[in-house]
């Protein structure tokens, strides 16, 4: 399948008129857009040959990528909690992103690397000072896009003879897609 930038390079180039259902089938692909496909939207609403509908489209698209994005951006300027499991998260490059991940010390707890990219350094900073939070960050170290999660491992449960004691598989997992940011496109 062909990125954005690329059929929006192909509709340009044939001269014809791009219609409005060209830029709906080309903003409607469920998929990250980079700097490139952007910059090649943009390029492709400014042309001569787009209609009036086919740039309304585009621009709307945009105008809901940046407000996305601009959210994206908010998130890395916050602490992180569990509740942000699952996020998209969009930082520059050099910054770190601060973690504060409730654990259960009670029963061994602990939070630990399960998958992380080349991109970022996890570095645990230790557990604040009731032991109920894990406090840790998440440095961005190269631009691109990271999947980052982090496991809570909980020591083994003591052996009861009770029949009615089911083993509890209750394992929390901590899950953020991080979009690193070179400073060129901040």
């Amino acid at each position: 399948m062909a990125s954005v930038r690329e059929q929006a390079l192909l509709l340009q180039k044939d001269g014809a008129p791009t219609t409005f259902l060209d830029a709906l089938q080309l903003v409607r692909r469920p998929q990250a857009l980079t700097a490139e496909d952007i910059e090649a939207l943009i390029t492709l609403h400014d042309a001569k040959t787009t209609t009036d509908g086919a740039r309304e489209v585009i621009a709307d698209f945009l105008r809901g990528q940046a407000q996305s994005m601009a959210h994206e951006r908010q998130h890395a300027d916050r602490l992180l909690t569990l509740a942000d499991s699952g996020k998209s998260i969009r930082g520059r490059k050099g910054t770190a992103l601060q973690l504060k991940l409730e654990t259960r010390t009670h029963r061994g707890g602990i939070w630990d690397v399960k998958s992380k990219s080349d991109h970022v350094v996890w570095e645990f900073l230790g557990l604040d000072k009731d032991r109920r939070y894990t406090l840790s960050q998440i440095k961005l170290e190269r631009g691109g896009t990271a999947h980052i999660e982090l496991v809570e491992l909980l020591a083994p449960p003591k052996k009861s003879h009770a029949r009615s004691q089911k083993p509890v598989d209750d394992e929390r997992t901590f899950t953020i897609e991080v979009v690193i940011e070179s400073e060129r496109q901040a």
